[in-house]
């Protein structure tokens, strides 16, 4: 899945993470990315504000937002320079959040998403709010209490995805 956002999108970064109401206050849990998984986010920011509107946001200028929260670029050195976030609602557009995918740094540098990117994006997160769904209790899972059990995401057609789980 992160390869397809990484082809679709043309961008620098992708991640999803999942919306976490069982703790005070609630979090964000970073489930797919390419470099790190399992970090837990205090939810805030724009994936934050993103959730707490229901709905997309695309920044062009994250510097120039008062809610743009730098805190993983100067841990990490990474740049970010434009962003879009965009709610995962299950049942899909009308549900309660779940989860939020955002793409970071549109490509070649110096562009930002557009019109465009925004449909495709509603789209993918229609997608991808019903394999969530489905995926929750395997999500959910303590990674170091059950780590051979590895969830796993193929695209089969495009924009559809199907769930399975490897098992060493």
């Amino acid at each position: 899945v992160v390869r397809v956002l990484y082809a679709l999108f043309s961008c620098d970064r992708v991640s999803v993470s999942t919306l976490d109401t069982s703790v005070s206050p609630p979090a964000l849990v970073l489930k797919l990315s390419q470099d790190v998984r399992g970090v837990r986010i205090p939810l805030g920011g724009l994936a934050g504000a993103a959730v707490a509107r229901g709905s997309l946001l695309n920044i062009a200028d994250v510097a120039a937002d008062g809610r743009f929260n730098a805190d993983m670029d100067r841990r990490t050195g990474y740049v970010t320079r434009n962003m879009m976030c965009c709610p995962i609602k299950y049942p899909p557009r009308t549900g309660a959040v779940i989860a939020v995918v955002q793409v970071i740094n549109k490509l070649p540098a110096g562009r930002a998403f557009d019109a465009h990117d925004e449909r495709l994006m509603e789209a993918v997160a229609v997608h991808l709010g019903q394999t969530l769904y489905k995926l929750a209790p395997e999500l959910a899972l303590d990674e170091d209490k059950l780590p051979r059990a590895i969830p796993c995401w193929r695209l089969t057609t495009p924009l559809r995805l199907r769930a399975l789980t490897v098992t060493n």
